[in-house]
């Protein structure tokens, strides 16, 4: 997985429980780079199972450390999943989909100034874009709070949703 640093640096990759469920399981040192922002992780049933996992459940959890507000893409590139084949004795790939993920500091927060109110609701109307595609005048990404190019209603929504009020006072910037 690949990660902002200037936003966010890795604290712990730890195993969930979702392997375990299964059996014993095998899992290397995760290689946490948090000058180049990346994590390699695995995790593996060892010796082979009589069975493997079945359902649902959490591989791994990641735990970030927030360097500053900002957003970050959390994109997992050159992801594997496989099974063994008992009939075949080989491994088989396990179809899959990884999503990139986001991270974002303060939900709702537009403009930046820590607290999610009707400036924010302002800064979004302002710059309103159904788009796409991004870059024509009135398209700004710091407005785009769920990242998918556009200003839309739903910027609105999470305003709405992480609403805090009025500032209490003076801001730290």
């Amino acid at each position: 997985m690949t990660f902002d640093t200037t936003i966010l640096r890795i604290v712990t990759v730890t195993e969930g429980e979702f392997l375990l469920r299964a059996g014993t399981t095998l899992m290397p040192t995760p290689v946490i780079d948090n000058e180049h922002g990346y994590v390699t992780t695995g995790n593996a049933l060892f010796p082979n199972p009589e069975h493997g996992a079945d359902g649902s459940g959490t591989l791994a959890t990641i735990t970030f450390s927030v360097q500053k507000k900002g957003k970050s893409a959390l994109a997992f590139d050159n992801t594997k999943l496989r099974s063994w084949d008992w009939d075949a004795g080989e491994l088989v790939e396990i179809l899959h989909t990884a999503m990139v993920g986001y991270f974002r500091y303060t939900l709702g927060d537009a403009n930046g100034d820590g607290v999610v109110n009707m400036q924010d609701l302002s800064q979004i109307s302002a710059h309103w874009y159904p788009g796409p595609p991004p870059g024509p005048s009135g398209y700004d990404l710091d407005t785009d709070l769920n990242l998918d190019e556009r200003i839309t209603m739903q910027e609105i929504s999470t305003v709405s949703a992480y609403w805090t009020g009025p500032p209490a006072g003076p801001l730290a910037p």
